[in-house]
């Protein structure tokens, strides 16, 4: 076993496995550990002895609460622009290594799992989720977009759910997360011991992805009804909008306290990320995930290179204000024209894959 301090590294038979090691950060991605996943993943698809990959969270909290976001404002406060750009090239990379993976890829999702932990997890081939999990994708909160693959796996839940988890960052628990299709497979918490155990044991023939698909429907329960079930004609009907100008004022006029609720939530968020997610998920319904992430690497770089993200980070994990300064404050103080300029190449660079 080599040991990575943020990142466990471990060989057992024929089984990769990688435990995110930050439990005090609730294993929050940092840049160092972007490259070590990216490095021993593709270690691990040349290397014929190693048949399946795990990824876990160290401690029973998290899988990944996010990507290190605080590093991204440090660095602009330092004008490190170099850092800003070769992180979310090799994130997103990272992310497409995870889809397009050879074998097994198998997450067990034991606790938040939210932004960039949902990058590592949901763009994989297999995602088990335990009562534990506490589902989001929140970047509207700190006036950014769900990236990540956001694009990709929020357009393709049903309806307009994807919509109205990206845009208003909603936190869900493992049986939505099933019913919407971000998880593939559902187990209790006490179950993930043994489960690992029977991986590491597992006696692999031609067909790993076979055998893992057997492994999880066996573990597999039903999660039951879910809590958004009830929610799902106002979802439809509201989010289902052709803008977020109408999403809002449905919401308002819906005869439900939910729907208000969420209504005044989207009044507190940058005007700018609300207009660019819309938009992004929309067009993230006729994207593969591949181009879903060369769009998503022109909007992280026109957001690196405006004041929103800085802002939204600053009064919710700097200075904890809670009291975002947005420019524009008002949706319609940001025209359809200025939405498309996020959506445009940065400087012509664009997304290079590895």
């Amino acid at each position: 076993m080599s040991h990575h301090d943020e990142i466990i590294i471990q060989e057992r038979n024929n089984l990769g496995i990688l435990t995110l090691n930050r439990p005090k950060a609730l294993n929050a991605l940092n840049y160092a550990m972007i490259k070590t996943l990216t490095k021993q993943l593709k270690v691990w698809a040349d290397d014929n002895s190693i048949k399946a990959v795990l990824v876990k969270g160290a401690g029973d909290k998290a899988f990944c609460a996010g990507g290190d976001v605080r590093a991204m404002y440090h660095a602009k406060q330092q004008g490190e622009h170099d850092f800003l750009i070769q992180f979310y090239e090799d994130e997103y990379n990272l992310n497409y290594l995870i889809n397009t993976f050879p074998k097994p890829y198998i997450s067990f999702l034991n606790g938040i799992t939210m932004g960039g932990g949902a990058g590592v997890s949901i763009n994989g081939k297999y995602r088990l989720a335990t009562e534990k999990l506490i589902f989001a994708m929140p970047e509207t909160n700190i006036g950014f977009f769900p990236d990540v693959g956001g694009t990709h796996f929020l357009s393709r839940c049903p309806d307009a759910m994807g919509l109205y988890l990206g845009l208003t960052g909603d936190k869900i628990d493992a049986k939505d997360s099933y019913a919407l299709g971000l998880v593939t497979h559902y187990t209790s918490s006490s179950s993930l011991p043994a489960l690992e155990e029977t991986l590491i044991e597992t006696q692999w023939g031609d067909d790993s992805f076979q055998q893992i698909d057997d492994i999880l429907s066996e573990i597999h329960q039903d999660p039951g009804t879910h809590p958004l079930k009830n929610k799902e004609k106002i979802i439809e009907h509201c989010f289902g909008q052709k803008d977020i100008n109408s999403i809002i004022t449905t919401l308002k006029a819906t005869d439900d306290s939910w729907a208000k609720n969420c209504a005044d939530q989207l009044m507190q968020k940058s005007p700018t990320s609300l207009k660019v997610t819309h938009k992004q998920i929309i067009l993230g319904k006729n994207l593969d995930l591949k181009k879903g992430l060369e769009m998503e690497y022109r909007l992280s770089q026109s957001f690196m290179n405006e004041n929103e993200f800085f802002e939204g980070v600053r009064a919710l994990l700097i200075d904890k204000d809670q009291k975002p300064i947005w420019q524009p404050s008002k949706l319609d103080d940001i025209s359809a024209q200025q939405v498309d300029t996020y959506f445009n190449p940065k400087d012509a660079k664009e997304l290079r894959f590895e």
